[in-house]
């Protein structure tokens, strides 16, 4: 078998959708019929490549990796054999250079977008344009007619080239990196954000800050991300929420300088309409989403630091809420990220914790008594009482009036209840 003929049989088939195979069994026949061609020919290539007489041009290289990538992706297109075979060949290949990354981008991935362009970048140069391209309504045209989707794993190919950039290359390939990676992260469907959020993290590992810049995309994936983040009530909203907010801050990072007024800007857009006019308004109800937007919030706060008094009344009011709420298995994770965002809270708000310590301690005291009931029921809430004594321990650091004042009234009231969480010889133990 010749090596070109090889090639040939191993092009994947085009789908109808590739987050609907499993459900449509046409397609799904004709998968199972090109599998069981491809496996003998995808063994005959392996054989090729291990022949040292061998001669492999760039193209050469860049059509076997536009083959393997897709068939070691986790799409669920191959067999197991075929993805081992595949991740094989990957190896026997000569490390890729730039011109066949370059090969793999121009042939194999930009030809998918070519008739969706993005309307807010300029496909020549991968700029972001001043305007949309065809006016405000042609931000829908991305929708239509989306062929990219019918290519297998094409999200896969796509990571792998970037994963072979350094950071001298980008400014070569950048025309064909940034289409393709905003058109995954601005669909609509929660599978293809995904998908653009894993592509967006590789991306962000070792891009120049200086091209995100002048190039506007900076501003670009800060707009894409935030709106991301407002992607709700999908069963993939809490991962989406998990990666993009993270992202959103390390865009923030890389393209804003440190206390300027843009930085501030941002991080309270992240938090104050990401979050709390958000998640917290719009997924309420949705505890998932809701432990996903918690868990993240450390790490705003952090950033934001003092700042983040501007928002003490709306953050302690739906922490303590979550304290406060019934006892299902599934808020357990809730309750104890909600401790650990309140530690976080109560030390970069310290100047101002002292207003809202009765709001806390509230909350505390009636988590510490339902913590209490329950383990009266041998029901249990595992690490929520060593949580609930951290941030009983920083409230009384961070305000030491309410151990004279509220800390001793509840002893008073119920020293049993509320010795192990208030003593404050508890604590010196």
């Amino acid at each position: 078998m010749s090596f070109s003929f090889a090639l040939q049989n191993l092009q994947l088939p085009t789908l109808q959708h590739t987050i609907n195979v499993g459900e449509d069994s046409a397609q799904d026949c004709n998968l199972k019929e090109w599998k069981s061609n491809a496996l003998n020919t995808l063994i005959a290539l392996q054989d090729l490549l291990a022949q040292n007489d061998l001669t492999l041009t760039n193209d050469h290289v860049a059509s076997v990796v536009a083959i393997a990538i897709p068939l070691i992706s986790h799409d669920n297109l191959t067999t197991e054999s075929m993805e081992a075979i595949a991740s094989g060949i990957m190896t026997q290949l000569p490390s890729p250079t730039i011109e066949v990354v370059k090969r793999v981008l121009t042939q194999y991935i930009k030809p998918w977008f070519s008739k969706t362009p993005h309307s807010l970048i300029n496909p020549i140069s991968g700029r972001r344009l001043r305007r949309a391209a065809g006016g405000p309504s042609a931000a829908m045209d991305i929708y239509e007619d989306q062929e990219w989707k019918t290519a297998p794993a094409i999200a896969s190919l796509l990571l792998w080239c970037i994963q072979q950039l350094k950071p001298e290359d980008y400014e070569n390939v950048w025309h064909l990196i940034v289409p393709p990676t905003m058109t995954l992260i601005d669909d609509y469907e929660s599978y293809y954000k995904l998908k653009g959020l894993t592509v967006v993290s590789e991306l962000l590992k070792h891009v120049p800050p200086e091209t995100l810049k002048h190039t506007g995309v900076d501003g670009l994936l800060i707009s894409s991300l935030r709106t991301t983040m407002g992607h709700l009530h999908s069963p993939l909203s809490p991962e989406i929420l998990r990666r993009s907010i993270p992202l959103l801050l390390r865009v923030i990072d890389l393209t804003t300088p440190v206390n300027s007024k843009r930085r501030f800007d941002e991080v309270c857009a992240l938090l104050g309409d990401g979050i709390i006019g958000g998640v917290w308004i719009y997924a309420s109800t949705e505890w998932a989403t809701l432990e996903t937007s918690v868990c993240a919030l450390p790490d705003v706060l952090r950033e934001l630091g003092i700042g983040s008094v501007r928002y003490l009344k709306a953050m302690i009011s739906q922490l303590a809420h979550h304290l406060t709420s019934p006892m299902p298995q599934r808020s357990l994770s809730l309750q104890r990220a909600s401790l650990d965002a309140l530690e976080v809270l109560i030390d970069v708000c310290r100047p101002r914790i002292c207003e809202w310590s009765g709001l806390i301690l509230e909350g505390l005291a009636r988590c510490w008594v339902l913590v209490q009931d329950n383990d009266s029921n041998d029901k249990g809430c595992p690490g929520l009482k060593p949580a609930l004594r951290r941030v009983s321990l920083a409230l009384s650091e961070a305000c030491p009036s309410v151990i004279k004042n509220e800390y001793s009234r509840l002893l008073a009231c119920d020293e049993s209840m509320f010795r192990g969480l208030l003593s404050v010889e508890y604590h010196a133990r």
